[in-house]
């Protein structure tokens, strides 16, 4: 079923509202996560990406640590597509940068339980994927690549 869930999240970009209503309705059953970036369009929407990644990361069916996680680089056949090591670099520093927000204009409007308000990593220190509970993995992928790489690692953590 989680395999479902990624493919329909991918394609419902820019669709947030509907994706959200996905994500609400079948994220109790998460076993784990594969997310999907455009790696040649990732400087262009890396606020976007974030921002979206941030709401999973902060989720609490997902920052339990539970549920492992694949970040999915895709796009790696096109010229000027960004690799998955510049991609998690950047993605932490954006990261970063949104928790820092985030916790800023909540301390006031903050409410119990809100997953907005949860702090991503280490207070006094950057943003590390190392600082998250769960197992993060980044890979390449391009249309070319078979899907073995995914299967294996969901073989792996299943």
């Amino acid at each position: 079923m989680y395999l479902t869930l990624i493919i329909i999240l991918s394609l419902l970009s820019g669709y947030e509202r509907i994706r959200a209503k996905f994500w609400e309705d079948f994220k109790s059953g998460l076993m784990a996560l594969i997310f999907v970036i455009d790696s040649y369009q990732f400087m262009t929407n890396i606020r976007d990406v974030a921002d979206y990644f941030y709401t999973l990361l902060a989720d609490p069916a997902v920052r339990n640590g539970k549920v492992p996680i694949l970040v999915v680089c895709n796009k790696q056949d096109l010229a000027k597509s960004k690799s998955s090591k510049i991609i998690k670099n950047q993605l932490e520093k954006e990261l970063n940068t949104l928790r820092e927000t985030r916790s800023a204009s909540l301390e006031s409007t903050s409410e119990e339980g809100n997953q907005t308000s949860f702090f991503l990593g280490h207070p006094n220190k950057e943003f590390s994927f190392n600082d998250v509970k769960n197992s993060i993995e980044f890979i390449d992928f391009d249309v070319s690549a078979k899907m073995d790489v995914i299967f294996k690692w969901l073989n792996k953590v299943a």
